[in-house]
């Protein structure tokens, strides 16, 4: 068992509306995050991960998860599992707890048109 302290974690302001607060290391095949939606991320166009599983649960708000074929809505409660090479967008005012699964890293993310 491993508990994480919040004090170990820190806050990124990815973009404008996307900030995400990111648990330390958990020494283990994942890893958790809490993002606040505040409008649309990615900014343009979708996001996609490489390599992860990412999990979201909205905590609170409400809002959409976007894809190239879809504009599905969410509220608190809901669960959303993005696979690997999954295009997507986040749009609204909502907080989401993430667990991604290996641990997210910035060189599997990318922004495409």
């Amino acid at each position: 068992m491993k508990v994480v302290a919040r004090a170990q974690g820190f806050t990124k302001e990815v973009t404008q509306s996307c900030a995400v607060f990111e648990y330390g290391p958990l020494d283990a095949p994942m890893n958790a995050a809490v993002s606040r939606i505040e409008g649309r991320y990615p900014d343009a166009h979708f996001a996609l991960n490489e390599v992860c599983h990412e999990l979201a649960y909205i905590l609170d708000g409400e809002g959409f998860i976007v894809t190239p074929q879809a504009r599905r809505s969410l509220r608190a409660g809901d669960l959303v599992m993005i696979k690997p090479g999954d295009l997507y967008a986040w749009e609204g005012s909502m907080t989401l707890y993430m667990v991604c699964t290996p641990p997210w890293d910035a060189g599997q993310h990318k922004n495409v048109a």
